[in-house]
């Protein structure tokens, strides 16, 4: 069985990534050392199966308390001494999560900080880059934002595993060029004399250049699919690795000051509690003489986007393009330079996803209708009708989706509205937009406090004959005819 296990925790952007890829490309080696990698909790390389919020940030059902105790099932019948497990999502759970390992083995947790001004530029760099967090402002206005606090994760796994079960090690590539980040973590976990057996692989995860990083950043806005984010995200990626970069900054050295006096006091606590050494000696001095450039975030040129553009595949260029157009835009757009509008083009590209994904599915029915008609008249097969039924109250009802989502119409359906004052279709758990269509106003239930469903069906007999939702009526003719949503008196209370 087991007895200790290496808990690397991450900080994310410390290099997180080539740890997990010096583990798997070693699994076996480690294995004939006595050092399991365990299988459970394994996604990609990493052991994030652990985490309960790699679940929730791909909107998968929680495994994560089974995947825990399959690992603690696995280390108890394995053959090793020692066991690593290593995931940087692991900074983000609470550890209480973690306890079933506590109570078997002895734990040892291994976390390494980073220099803080030079995290910021780095976790900045990739939230622009990964395809989910889509990040479009600039570094100057949401820095203080990805400033890390390492003593309040230090803390929280010291109070599950005990005071001395975190081990704390400094990431300091940056500054010194010396800094091996695999040999330091072999020293760490007792492989020293083991180190002519390990395979050490190509560096993982590397920054984007300069100019591709502007182009993401402003790519970041576009109306795409997360499948479409993440295939040219992808592409994007593998371009930049490809190419000799000049080293630049994004913060410059008074933002930079800024940040370090700002967790100047965390720092003391670092250095004097678990790195045994001076403030100074922590992370250094502020260099004021580095041969890296400080740039500006902007919004890239026309001419650096058609290059990037023509380094792309085709199929992503028709992409990019379908959703500029969709924009009704010629080129990527352009990023505001206050942090209102950073916020206003946000959510008008996330409307304009939900837009598109309405779009794309009502030409999908569209074509299928078309095929359905086709089999209809050749008497393909029975029970045709039924299926037709289907697909044209499918198509009604993105119609009145597509309906709502007009500046006007959007205060007639309020979903809050609905869950509130009919509890029956919360408990269901139905969309509320689709029960009123379908249900709702057939049981004369109101969509919004703006609209009155028995007084629109009863003043206009002609809306009840058609058997025509009336809320759609009204917000495709009715509001153009002057028709009223509901009585005067109930719109003056």
């Amino acid at each position: 069985m087991v007895e200790t296990v290496f808990l690397h925790i991450g900080h994310p952007k410390t290099g997180s990534t080539s740890i997990e890829k010096f583990c798997v490309a070693n699994t076996n080696v480690l294995h004939e050392l006595g050092y399991l990698y365990p299988k459970s909790g394994l996604i990609n390389m990493g052991h994030h199966g652990l985490a309960s919020n790699w679940y929730r940030r791909h909107n998968y059902p929680d495994k994560s308390s089974s995947k825990i105790a399959k690992l603690v099932n696995e280390l108890s019948c394995s053959m090793c001494n020692c066991a690593i497990v290593t995931s940087d999502i692991l900074v983000h759970i609470d550890p209480e999560s973690l306890k079933s390992l506590r109570e078997r083995f002895r734990v040892q947790c291994v976390y390494y900080v980073r220099r803080q001004d030079d995290y910021v530029e780095s976790v900045y760099n990739e939230i622009v880059k990964n395809p989910y967090n889509r990040e479009i402002g600039d570094i100057q206005e949401i820095y203080r934002r990805l400033i890390p606090s390492y003593i309040k994760i230090i803390r929280k796994y010291e109070r599950v595993f005990g005071t001395g079960n975190v081990i704390v090690r400094v990431f300091d590539r940056t500054r010194h060029q010396e800094f091996d980040l695999i040999h330091d973590f072999i020293n760490v976990v007792g492989l020293e004399d083991h180190v002519s057996k390990l395979m050490f692989p190509s560096e993982m995860n590397p920054r984007l250049g300069y100019e591709y990083l502007l182009f993401k950043r402003q790519y970041n806005a576009l109306p795409l699919e997360t499948e479409e984010m993440t295939a040219i995200a992808l592409e994007i990626s593998e371009l930049s690795s490809k190419k000799l970069h000049v080293p630049y900054r994004c913060l410059d050295i008074e933002t930079r000051a800024a940040i370090m006096e700002k967790c100047r006091e965390e720092n003391e606590v670092l250095a004097r509690e678990y790195l045994h050494c001076t403030p100074n000696e922590l992370f250094g001095e502020m260099p004021t003489n580095e041969s890296a450039k400080v740039v500006r975030i902007k919004n890239i040129s026309r001419e650096q986007e058609e290059k990037i553009l023509e380094e792309l595949s085709e199929r992503s260029r028709e992409i990019i393009a379908d959703a500029k157009a969709y924009m009704g835009l010629y080129a990527l757009p352009a990023i505001p330079g206050d942090p209102h509008g950073v916020d206003l083009l946000k959510k008008k590209s996330a409307e304009l996803i939900t837009a598109r994904r309405l779009d794309k599915m009502h030409s999908q029915l569209l074509h299928f209708e078309s095929r359905l008609r086709n089999l209809e008249h050749g008497d393909s097969f029975s029970g045709l009708s039924g299926y037709w039924k289907r697909l044209k109250q499918k198509r009604s009802y993105f119609r009145f989706r597509r309906a709502l989502r007009r500046t006007k119409a959007k205060k007639y359906f309020s979903p809050a509205y609905y869950l509130e004052n009919y509890p029956d279709v919360k408990l269901s758990g139905m969309d509320p937009c689709r029960h009123y269509f379908i249900y709702g106003w057939r049981e004369n239930r109101n969509p919004s406090e703006y609209f009155s469903t028995a007084f629109y069906l009863r003043q206009y007999p002609d809306v009840a004959k058609s058997g025509m939702n009336p809320l759609m009526h009204y917000v495709l003719f009715g509001m153009r005819e002057g028709r009223q949503a509901m009585a005067i008196e109930q719109n003056k209370g």
